[in-house]
């Protein structure tokens, strides 16, 4: 008895002995897990990248963009307000290639652990506290899927639609990447540009909120893309301030002095600037000199037309032809019409000097013949007949399509052969189609904005190309889809079966 209460004795200190080393074995083994997790959670979160498997890598940023993002100052803040979930599937692709492409450049501004650029999703059904607060905060008047890009105390909007190239109401191409680096460089900048409207000759009014003759639309368009707003009087200036980036005349109604036209021309042709004039019809700026020299005739003719499609109820002109150039390409690929008030003639000018260094091109026209009866379906008519019958006199009349707004960009020859871009005029003739009234009617906003983006070269900082979307269709006819069922689902059907029953006789 006393030596098999002794063997059973040293078995269960033999048994408790193996339990202490298992339970040893299991703390380390978890301790080391537990290690050997923040070990590779740590690696992770300082040595990490990131690879983009799309097809054409949709969202890898060019070296150009991270090399901009490596160099940028000051933290920039990106918030896109914009529904998390909508019945539009157009909507859901939109938000994943936003959140996708702003991940990378999240990635891509990281340096020293500190991320540069940030960004926030508002949705703005769920969250209607917030986004309330970013539109005061932003003066935002749109109500579709809007993006804003801050820096410091400037800021810029950019629409959902800006990111895409589209091309008979399909989606054809992403350019994010060239629309987000440009709106982040260009609030980074400390220096923004600066867009000085003339004053002294009756023109509209900049401040004002009047629907007919005030700008106030624009000019709020102006802030919300980060370009400082002044006023110019070259009655108390003896030249265009050398911080000018661009300036405008709108609708003036009296004549600019030879003085001023000096000034306006020095700044042009010198200091290669940029001019934006937008015609008052019928009255005289004594600025044809200056549209000769750049190649640009604005005819002293009144555009009528009696096309429908062409003529709004209310008898302004709706423009839908235009001239193949960077500023209109948006509302070719589009088909979007612009609406105008009363307009005059302005064309390039076929027998204006310089034509070697003057590249026209007309930008938008009324209507051509119509299609009925072959006959023009607009014209220019001279203003002393205007009170004449509204219909084409060959003898008179300047036969439709009439061009209604022209160009002219001085091309300035370096060394070694290269071309350098000069200045820049353009020429509308017509000014209503900018006021509060008609300002945001149908294309008028994106023809402005394409036509100040052009004239200060903000659309050219990025050699960035649109990367292209392809739409993928799968069409089987029956017999393809009876073959696929059969190879990728009643097969492994089958098996399952099998198994099952193999299952049941092993329990038998």
């Amino acid at each position: 008895m006393p030596t098999n209460t002794l063997k059973n004795s040293d078995r269960v200190h033999d048994f408790k002995a193996v339990r202490r080393i298992h339970g040893f074995h299991l703390s380390m083994q978890l301790l080391l897990s537990l290690t050997l997790a923040v070990l590779l959670n740590y690696i992770a979160a300082h040595h990490y990248f990131r690879i983009d498997l799309t097809e054409n890598r949709k969202y890898t940023l060019s070296p150009e963009t991270k090399q901009y993002l490596l160099g940028l100052e000051d933290k920039v803040m990106i918030y896109v307000l914009m529904p998390e979930t909508g019945k539009d599937d157009s909507a859901k692709k939109i938000r994943k290639d936003i959140s996708n492409l702003l991940r990378e450049y999240a990635y891509a501004s990281t340096q020293n652990g500190q991320q540069r650029v940030n960004f926030e999703f508002v949705d703005i059904y769920q969250q209607r506290a917030k986004s309330q607060e970013l539109a005061e905060r932003f003066k935002l008047t749109n109500d579709a899927a809007t993006i804003i890009i801050e820096c410091g105390n400037r800021y810029r909007e950019v629409s959902g639609t800006d990111l895409y190239v589209a091309r008979e109401g399909e989606l054809i191409a992403f350019k994010g990447e060239s629309v987000f680096t440009e709106s982040i460089l260009d609030v980074a900048n400390k220096k923004p540009h600066t867009v000085y409207f003339l004053t002294g000759h009756g023109e509209m009014r900049v401040f004002d909120a009047d629907p007919s003759f005030g700008l106030s639309q624009f000019i709020l368009f102006l802030k919300q893309r980060n370009i400082r707003v002044e006023q110019l009087d070259l009655n108390d200036t003896k030249s265009v301030p050398d911080d000018a980036s661009l300036v405008l005349i709108v609708g003036a109604q009296r004549p600019i002095e030879a003085r001023e036209s000096d000034a306006l021309r020095n700044y042009l042709s010198v200091n290669n600037g940029k001019l934006i004039v937008f015609l008052k019809p019928g009255q005289p700026l004594n600025l044809d000199d200056l549209f000769y020299e750049w190649g640009i005739l604005a005819d002293n003719m009144a555009v009528q037309g009696i096309g429908t499609d062409f003529q709004s109820q209310g008898g302004d002109l709706i423009i839908r032809n235009y001239g193949s150039h960077p500023i209109t390409e948006f509302l070719i690929d589009n088909q979007l019409p612009l609406i105008f008030g009363r307009s005059q003639s302005v064309r390039p000018d076929p027998g204006a000097p310089n034509a070697t260094r003057n590249q026209t091109t007309a930008l938008l026209a009324s209507a051509g013949n119509d299609a009925k009866t072959g006959k023009p379906a607009s014209w220019a008519k001279p203003y002393w007949a205007t009170h004449l019958k509204n219909e084409y006199n060959a003898q008179t009349d300047l036969p439709g399509p009439v061009s209604i707004a022209a160009l002219s960009q001085h091309r300035v020859e370096g060394g070694l052969g290269l071309n350098i871009p000069g200045g820049k005029l353009i020429v509308f003739g017509n000014s209503d189609f900018v006021s509060n009234n008609y300002f945001q009617t149908l294309g008028n906003s994106v023809l402005i904005n394409n036509t100040v983006n052009w004239c200060l070269e903000r659309n050219a900082q990025l050699n960035v190309p649109p990367k292209p979307l392809k739409n993928y269709k799968l069409t089987m006819s029956r017999g393809e889809t009876q073959t696929i069922f059969l190879r990728i689902a009643l097969i492994p059907l089958i098996i399952g079966c099998l198994g099952i029953v193999i299952i049941w006789l092993r329990r038998r």
